[in-house]
């Protein structure tokens, strides 16, 4: 039974990282995700990556949960061509963390991607072969170029995750215009997220996006 009176047309939910848990709190949220899961995460050498991989999986299961799912669907999950991860043809979700912020991002019908990134300072200049020499010129010119050039990183992102190919896109192909890009023949949508101070985040969908119709939900985990 939906959480929502009407169903969003794209939900997000996030969490913190917060501080580690202890291994008793851990193994009880472990719990929670498919077995098949459980040695990927364990592999982690950092806290961090593992509290954070975790997190990402339980906002997954409570997404699935909103919208209806029963409690065993995560074990549907598998693998995609390119690495992305699907569980059936009418539900598309994806899910990204940057320091101590996690998000998740799904909808029912939209191929949805998602990227976060805390603001920090960066030698960007490694980074220009992905970028058109329009784009390197917003980036370079701005008055805030660090924030131009995470702004533009993370719609990228977002749409290479949408997309399903991940890093394997050539990202300087991607085209931005206000919120809509292309990638090839391919137009995406983007949507930039302002729910979280300190970083900087963006949706893409291959369809707009329409802000009164996006659900965000808060996690505490811990």
């Amino acid at each position: 039974m939906y959480k929502w009176k009407e169903e969003p047309q794209v939900s997000i939910a996030s969490a913190p990282l917060g501080d580690r848990w202890p291994d008793a709190l851990y193994q009880h949220y472990l719990q929670a995700i498919p077995t098949a899961f459980h040695a990927k995460l364990n592999a982690y050498r950092n806290w961090q990556d593992r509290q954070r991989s975790l997190i990402g999986r339980l906002l997954l299961a409570n997404l699935l949960h909103q919208y209806g799912y029963p409690t065993d669907t995560l074990k549907r999950l598998t693998i995609g061509r390119y690495g992305k991860p699907f569980i059936d043809s009418g539900f598309h979700f994806n899910i990204a963390h940057s320091a101590d912020r996690i998000v998740c991002v799904a909808s029912r019908d939209i191929a949805v991607g998602i990227d976060i990134e805390l603001i920090r300072p960066i030698d960007f200049s490694d980074f220009e072969s992905v970028m058109s020499s329009a784009q390197w010129q917003r980036i370079t010119e701005s008055e805030e170029p660090i924030l131009e050039f995470w702004r533009h990183w993370t719609v990228k992102e977002a749409i290479a995750k949408a997309d399903g190919r991940g890093i394997g896109l050539p990202l300087a192909t991607i085209s931005i215009e206000s919120a809509v890009a292309m990638l090839g023949e391919s137009r995406w949508y983007v949507a930039e997220l302002e729910q979280w101070n300190g970083y900087c985040s963006f949706v893409a969908g291959n369809q707009p996006i329409e802000p009164g119709l996006v659900a965000f939900e808060t996690y505490q985990f811990g």
